[in-house]
């Protein structure tokens, strides 16, 4: 692994479960984003349908506490981009699924304290010629819309 690695740069993540405070009082079901697509921390399994993962994991505990049962739960797929605006939208009632804790985030949704705390990387070849940040200046990177890592880069 570190001949293909040469250059690693972390920054530490708090993610939080972002809740619309006006619809998450449900009566007999709550409606959790989470992703679909990040085998490990929340996947559609394309065999069995099934949602899988940490997050929705977390959001079934979440749904026992409340409701009850863990299965009163109905997932729905949030891309990043999409989070915060499912919430405020009513399309969900909670986001469970990567979602930083930012001070302009929090002026949009109410969080949990963080659920997680993670760091973020950058991998390249070792071949590349970057040793630091400083050399991706002009160069091309690829980072997911709406995310976190976007801003930072």
């Amino acid at each position: 692994m570190t001949a293909l690695v040469r250059f690693i740069c972390f920054a530490v993540l708090f993610l939080g479960i972002a809740v619309n405070a006006e619809t998450a009082q449900s009566n007999d079901r709550l409606t959790i984003g989470v992703s679909y697509d990040i085998p490990g921390m929340g996947y559609k399994n394309p065999e069995t349908g099934e949602i899988e993962g940490f997050e929705p994991d977390v959001a079934r505990a979440i749904t026992e506490k409340i409701l009850g049962a863990p299965d009163r739960v109905d997932f729905v797929q949030v891309l990043d981009k999409d989070r915060i605006q499912a919430l405020q939208d009513g399309t969900v009632q909670m986001v469970v699924s990567q979602l930083t804790i930012t001070p302009d985030r929090a002026a949009q949704v109410d969080f949990s304290e963080p659920y997680y705390v993670t760091g973020e990387g950058l991998l390249v070849p070792s071949d590349s010629g970057i040793s630091s940040f400083e050399d991706l200046a002009g160069k091309r990177i690829a980072a997911t819309a709406g995310s976190l890592s976007l801003r930072r880069m």
